[in-house]
C-alpha cells in the first residue's frame, strides 16, 4: 500500500465531501479511492469515516488524523515548492481572485502568456468583485484594484485604474450635457455597489477635490452591466477605462466633463506574507508585472478622448 498516497485519498474525501469528486482530483479511480481509506482504516485499526448512502463524516478518531494528515501534507508541498525553486521550474496548481470585468477583458490573454512560458502550472482562476479573504478562502494570489491595507499581504502595482465619465449620445441629447460637476446632481447616475461611498463622486478640478453626491435609477456591483446600461441611454457612468475604452472608442458613449479628473486608482497582484512563497507565486507576480508594464492597452484606444499625463507605475 502507498500510505502516502491512502493519507491524500483520505484527506480528498473529507475536503470534498465524497468518493467521486475525491477520484476527479487525484490520479486514480473511486474504486481506488475507497481501497485506499479500507487499507488506512485496516492498518490503523481504527475506523475514520462513518459512511451512509448520503454523507460522508469523520469519526472522533478520523478528525485527529485529518487534521495531521492536512499539517503533513501542507508541509511536503512546502518542501515540494522549495525544490522547486531550486530547480527554477515552477509546478502545480495556483489559485488566483481577479475582479469580474477586470478579469473576462484583460487577465485572460496574460494567463494565456504565462501557461505557454510555465506549462507545468495549473491555473483556477475565480471571478469575483466581491472583497475577498486572500488568506482564509485559501488562493494563493489576487488581483485587486485598490490597495489593501492588510499589512500580512504584499501588493505588486501592475498599472495604473484611471476612471472616465461617459455617456450615450441618446442620453445626452435627451438630458444635456452637464457642464459642470455640480451639474451631475441633476442627472441619472448609475452607481457601483462595491465603490466607497459609491453616491459620492469625487473630482480635481484646478487643483481642487470636489465631490458631488449623486443619485440615479440604478446601483449594481457589475461594472460590465453599468457599461451595457450607459451604452443603451440609460444614464452617466463612471467607470474604470479598461471597461469603458471600446464603447468609447465605437463612440457608444462619449466622455463628459474631461477638464476635471477621478481621482485614480491601481492594479495590483496580491499575495500573502505569511506563509512560505511558492516559486510559482514568485514567478507568477514577476510575469504579471512585466506583462502589464508600460501604458495599459485599453488606455492607448482612447487616450485621443483622455487627458492623461504621464504613464508612471
Amino acid at each position: 500500500m502507498d500510505k502516502f498516497l491512502s493519507i491524500r485519498a483520505f484527506v480528498a474525501v473529507v475536503d470534498t465531501g465524497g468518493f467521486t469528486s475525491a477520484a476527479e482530483i487525484l490520479p486514480i479511480s473511486r474504486a481506488g479511492v475507497s481501497k485506499h481509506l479500507s487499507d488506512l482504516e485496516t492498518g490503523l485499526g481504527a475506523r475514520l469515516l462513518h459512511r451512509t448512502t448520503r454523507r460522508i463524516s469523520l469519526t472522533a478518531a478520523g478528525k485527529a488524523y485529518y487534521e495531521k494528515s492536512k499539517q503533513i501534507l501542507e508541509a511536503v508541498d512546502e518542501a515540494e515548492a522549495l525544490v522547486t525553486g531550486i530547480s527554477g521550474t515552477p509546478k502545480g496548481l495556483l489559485r488566483i481572485n481577479a475582479p469580474m470585468s477586470f478579469g473576462k477583458k484583460w487577465i485572460g490573454p496574460a494567463l494565456a502568456s504565462f501557461c505557454k512560458t510555465y506549462p507545468g502550472v495549473e491555473i483556477d482562476i475565480t471571478l469575483s468583485d466581491r472583497q475577498i479573504d486572500i488568506i482564509e478562502e485559501g488562493y494563493d494570489a489576487t488581483i485587486r484594484i485598490t490597495r489593501p491595507s492588510d499589512s500580512s499581504l504584499v501588493a505588486r502595482k501592475l498599472s495604473p485604474c484611471r476612471f472616465l465619465l461617459a455617456a450615450a449620445p441618446a442620453y445626452l441629447n435627451a438630458s444635456g450635457i452637464p457642464e459642470s460637476i455640480k451639474d451631475l446632481q441633476h442627472h441619472n447616475c448609475l452607481r457601483y455597489h462595491y465603490r466607497p461611498n459609491r453616491d459620492l463622486w469625487t473630482f480635481q478640478h484646478d487643483k481642487k477635490e470636489i465631490t458631488v453626491k449623486v443619485s440615479g435609477s440604478m446601483t449594481t456591483n457589475n461594472g460590465d452591466l453599468i457599461c451595457s446600461a450607459g451604452v443603451h441611454g440609460m444614464g452617466i457612468v463612471m467607470l474604470p477605462t479598461f471597461i469603458l475604452c471600446e464603447a468609447v472608442e465605437s463612440g457608444k458613449l462619449i466622455p463628459i466633463l474631461k477638464d476635471s479628473s477621478i481621482l485614480p486608482s491601481s492594479i495590483y497582484v496580491v499575495y500573502p506574507t505569511n506563509r512560505l512563497l511558492s516559486e510559482k507565486v514568485r514567478i507568477f507576480s514577476e510575469f504579471m508585472v512585466r506583462y502589464f508594464d508600460g501604458t495599459p492597452q485599453w488606455d492607448q484606444t482612447i487616450m485621443q478622448h483622455l487627458n492623461f499625463i504621464g504613464t508612471d507605475h
